[in-house]
């Protein structure tokens, strides 16, 4: 039968379909894109956990004959199976040829299972959790589970580096999907080299990830990730079992770890970035970035990586409350406006979401966060502060480009209106800001030189001015001017770990070149002490 001439509603076939692939949204709903007789592609929605799990099993191109199932268009059914940040008529209907999706008829009727010259009878007697695949696809070529060769090295997928993980760590190479991404850091407390973290996941594991640690000595050797979903080939990475989690590292000195970044949709298999090595084409690594490149359309279209949900925020769903959490959030870009017409000033970009607006300042020292962000992209910004419209980064955060459909946020409607939405929200920005506050310590108040009196000793507050002066020779203190009062001055002074963290390789000697100026902006969090304030957990840009 054609599924053309079929109406809403419970349907008889026989109709064939041969399945093209499967999405799974955890924990109980999968769906099954499948092709008609007439080339025509629609999605079979399988819901409940004996169903999911058996009807995950299927190979691509099982033939399914079904003698009788539904045709429906409500897409609400969907909201309790994905986050919300996800449209689910998108999901329901991509990329199907339909304005419909099909599910299994209840109670469940037959259906024919083919592949090749193998067959198998499912009727409303099967039990789902019992039955036998394996006669299905006797005569399927089998996978072998062997590592496989590129250019002379092993690599493998996730799942079989997590097994192998199970008796001893293992060095080995692996082709990835990058679905999270920090900016490169100094971690202080564990290393003297800078640190940046990715989290990666392969159908095998998918919608779980693993994590990699790539430590550096020169933040600008490393790749400015552009997308959710781009695809990533590590050579030779040292894997651990970290609390059941697969974590890779790349120390900064190793010789033989090495990494190329490909666009999520690249066919001409050219990695737009690499670390450490050049780049050689085989024809093993086209074979699997090419089995990649659907997968990653195909799946990131329609769902998210299971940790994605627990702090991302669309900007219509930013509460009152979110002021004192980090959060990530997804959003529009606006437009991204010059604070001044020299190169190295800052730059303020606007994050739209229906009639919300909100702004953040990217200075000259991180403008590579920028790199591959245009006005009308939809983009995630991982960790960030808010307060009121003002998005506040701090030393993790990562902007990624979202590509797929189901992610996009829709514009304003007219360029009218973004002129007076942006009037409305728009905050002064501030001078080049020289100094960055330890995340945990954004969440305190930003105090006016006049009101410090009215905190009580011991308490946590920022400031915000220009340093005038420095004084180092007995004892380490800073003098900060506010800008408006030239009574306004505060001294600071700076004390034990902090001292040591606070210049971030700045020599004293060559600070006040540095640091002094009317357009360098001194942001700092301090202690409120009797007769001084003490500057706690803030390091100079360097």
């Amino acid at each position: 039968m054609l599924l053309q001439q079929s109406g809403k509603g419970q349907n008889k076939g026989p109709l064939e379909l041969t399945l093209l692939n499967k999405v799974l949204f955890p924990p109980d709903l999968l769906k099954l894109t499948l092709i008609t007789s007439d080339s025509c592609k629609v999605n079979l929605f399988v819901e409940g956990k004996p169903y999911v799990n058996f009807f995950n099993q299927l190979h691509t191109k099982t033939i399914l004959t079904l003698m009788s199932f539904v045709i429906k268009d409500d897409f609400t059914i969907f909201k309790k199976h994905i986050p919300e940040c996800l449209s689910a008529e998108t999901i329901a209907l991509s990329p199907s040829d339909f304005k419909f999706y099909l599910e299994l008829a209840k109670p469940f009727g037959s259906m024919l299972l083919s592949f090749a010259a193998n067959s198998l009878e499912l009727s409303d007697t099967t039990d789902f959790n019992s039955v036998d695949l394996s006669g299905l696809y006797t005569h399927k070529e089998s996978v072998s589970l062997s590592p496989e060769r590129h250019a002379g090295e092993k690599f493998l997928d996730l799942s079989q580096i997590y097994e192998k993980l199970k008796t001893a760590p293992i060095s080995c190479s692996c082709w990835a999907v990058l679905v999270d991404c920090c900016d490169s850091y100094h971690p202080k407390d564990i290393s003297q080299d800078f640190l940046v973290t990715y989290k990666i996941t392969d159908p095998s594991i998918y919608p779980e990830h693993a994590c990699i640690n790539i430590f550096h000595k020169d933040p600008k050797s490393i790749p400015k990730i552009a997308h959710f979903g781009d695809i990533i080939f590590f050579s030779q990475l040292q894997f651990k079992d970290y609390k059941g989690i697969i974590q890779g590292v790349v120390p900064a000195s190793s010789k033989l770890s090495s990494y190329h970044v490909f666009m999520y949709n690249d066919v001409n298999f050219t990695p737009y970035a690499s670390y450490k090595s050049n780049f050689n084409r085989d024809p093993e690594g086209e074979k699997r970035i090419n089995s990649l490149i659907p997968w990653v359309s195909n799946t990131l279209e329609n769902s998210l990586p299971s940790f994605w949900t627990k702090t991302l925020k669309k900007l219509t769903e930013i509460t009152e409350e979110e002021n004192e959490n980090e959060i990530d959030v997804i959003g529009r870009v606006l437009d991204i406006t010059a604070t001044g017409i020299n190169p190295e000033d800052p730059v303020v970009v606007f994050l739209g979401d229906g009639d919300k607006i909100f702004q953040f300042t990217v200075t000259h020292e991180r403008r590579r966060l920028l790199r591959w962000v245009k006005p009308a992209d939809t983009i995630r910004i991982r960790s960030v502060f808010r307060e009121m419209n003002v998005l506040y980064l701090n030393i993790y955060t990562e902007i990624l480009k979202l590509p797929f459909k189901s992610l996009q946020v829709l514009p304003i409607s007219s360029s009218e209106q973004l002129l007076m939405l942006k009037r409305y929200f728009y905050c002064e920005t501030s001078m080049q800001q020289i100094s960055q506050v330890a995340h945990k310590y954004m969440k305190f108040p930003l105090v006016s030189f006049d009101k410090i009196n009215m905190y009580p000793v011991e308490s946590i507050i920022r400031i915000e001015g220009y340093i005038v002066r420095i004084k180092f020779k007995t004892i380490t203190k800073i003098v900060v001017w506010d800008g408006f009062d030239e009574k306004n001055r505060l001294d600071a002074v700076i004390e034990g770990e902090d001292l040591e963290k606070f210049l971030n390789g700045i020599l004293w000697e060559n600070a006040p070149a540095r640091i002094c100026s009317a357009d360098k902006l001194f942001h700092a969090a301090v202690k409120v002490c009797t007769d001084h304030l003490q500057i706690v957990h803030t390091q100079l840009i360097n």
